[in-house]
């Protein structure tokens, strides 16, 4: 089965729907997140090679300029790979961690690609704990609301 392209969800509620207001909004907290802050260190000179980066994943008025001051941090990669929480409880993954495989998830900045050959090897990997379940993800927001930061920091990103 193919999965097509999952569509927003909270475009529109958790942060702008139209792109030229999304891109302008990103960007406004990336550049905002480079500049010094009285209760944050400064970012580093060197990015070096971070692993992983915790970032909150609500509506961007409440999460935005913290999960702007995560990302502006680092470099990032070619592929990301996102953790996030079910807040809908739908869930018919049999282990409970639920993989959208292929495809892509839309933004208004534009679809980002699932890389089907890492989602192929976590299947494999995760022996059953890990599974293919769409309707885990088409109303869940935590993978969403962090896309347009990926976006706008490496445009070819994966997920």
């Amino acid at each position: 089965m193919t999965p097509g392209v999952r569509p927003p969800a909270v475009s529109g509620r958790f942060y702008p729907s139209d792109p030229v207001e999304l891109r302008a909004t990103v960007a406004t907290m990336l550049a905002d997140a480079r500049r010094p802050h009285p209760l944050t260190p400064s970012p580093p000179a060197e990015r070096g090679n971070v692993r992983a980066v915790i970032a909150p994943h609500a509506g961007y008025i409440y999460s935005g300029p913290t999960a702007a001051r995560a990302f502006a941090r680092v470099t990032i990669p070619g592929l990301v790979v996102i953790l996030a929480p079910n807040h809908t409880g739908i869930s018919e993954a049999k282990g409970g961690v639920s993989l959208w495989e292929a495809g892509a998830f839309r933004t208004p900045l534009g679809d980002v690609p699932v890389d089907a050959e890492m989602a192929a090897a976590l299947l494999e990997v995760s022996r059953g704990v890990v599974g293919v379940d769409h309707d885990a993800h088409r109303a869940e927001h935590a993978v969403e609301v962090e896309l347009p930061f990926l976006q706008m920091l490496r445009a070819d990103v994966r997920i």
